[in-house]
């Protein structure tokens, strides 16, 4: 078993081995077994070593307290390691992706798909709340932060067309606590501002995640929820804001980058380009949702995308941006 604190218990972490094992920590005298009898505290870094008799088989259980902790890990072991396989298996298989022309391409999708999932949704401990962030690794410097742009962007596309449930819990937590801030650099998974900084791109991931979501399942429109249109109404008002008008074109204050603007050069290719395709995947939902949308979407489309030809080509080809 072992507690972490912080001032308080945090939360508590047991291992269990059905067939058996002996415990090691590693200290400032090498191995130490560690039996019913004794323990150790540490404030840092330590290394846990596991031998195992019999059947090597070991269970993880992490929850709010060590009795929650050990139940977990008992109501785990009471389970083969072959039928937890089995259950493993049929979870992916019911959720692969098919692309019957190229099986190379499917492999590495689902593959890559389903890495993305593992690494950036979890369960929180305290609430049991699914949660969305850019990674769940303590090596990255932001573990555990929230991201417009990785979650609706990167992971989504992926999400929405293997798992559906997934793809509108996601698109629910976008539109729900994390709405508020939409477009600031990175926020904690509660919602609230970690970096600041307007990235323009962050601010259009939920209009393109929920235009991907009308596309592809018409027969469920999220948008006719007060709350979803709402969010929508909120996105296109904060989008308004960073028009520059003399070009006709969007301002942000971070590149796709994460890094700062640097010489006022603000009006980014991508970006726009970005606009332009938000506007265009929301341009059905606005229509029934409000004509003043609609009005402004059908005249942005093309007054974007002739902005981006005029002022972002140099010599034939699309610059980064001015």
């Amino acid at each position: 078993m072992v507690d972490v604190f912080a001032g308080v218990l945090l939360a508590s972490f047991a291992f269990y081995a059905p067939g058996g094992a002996r415990f090691f920590v590693e200290g400032s005298k090498g191995p130490e077994e560690l039996t019913g009898s004794n323990g150790f505290d540490t404030s840092g870094p330590f290394r846990l070593q596991v031998q195992c008799k019999g059947d090597p088989m070991l269970v993880f259980g992490a929850n709010l307290s060590s009795v929650g902790a050990m139940s977990s890990t008992l109501e785990v072991g009471r389970i083969s390691a072959d039928e937890w396989l089995r259950r493993s298996e049929r979870w992916l298989a019911e959720r692969r992706v098919r692309i019957p022309s190229d099986p190379e391409l499917e492999r590495k999708a689902n593959r890559n798909g389903h890495f993305a999932r593992f690494f950036a949704m979890a369960k929180t401990l305290d609430t049991g709340e699914t949660v969305s962030m850019t990674s769940r690794s303590h090596r990255y410097y932001v573990s555990s932060a929230f991201w417009d742009r990785d979650s609706l962007l990167w992971l989504y596309p992926f999400l929405v067309r293997n798992d559906r449930a997934a793809g509108e819990w996601l698109l629910r937590y976008a539109f729900g606590r994390q709405l508020a801030d939409a477009g600031i650099h990175s926020r904690y998974i509660s919602g609230r501002v970690l970096e600041f900084g307007f990235e323009l791109d962050e601010l259009l991931a939920p209009l393109v995640a929920i235009g991907t979501w009308n596309r592809l399942y018409p027969d469920a429109p999220l948008w006719e929820e007060p709350s979803i249109r709402a969010g929508i109404r909120s996105l296109i008002d904060r989008l308004r804001t960073w028009k520059h008008a003399p070009s006709g074109l969007y301002r942000t204050e971070l590149m796709p980058t994460d890094d700062r603007i640097e010489g006022g050069r603000d009006l980014l290719t991508y970006d726009n380009a970005l606009v332009v395709h938000a506007l265009s995947a929301g341009l059905p939902m606005f229509e029934k949702i409000d004509s003043g949308l609609a009005s402004f979407a059908r005249a942005e489309i093309p007054g974007v995308s002739d902005a981006i030809r005029k002022h972002l080509v140099r010599d034939g080809m699309y610059v980064w941006g001015m």
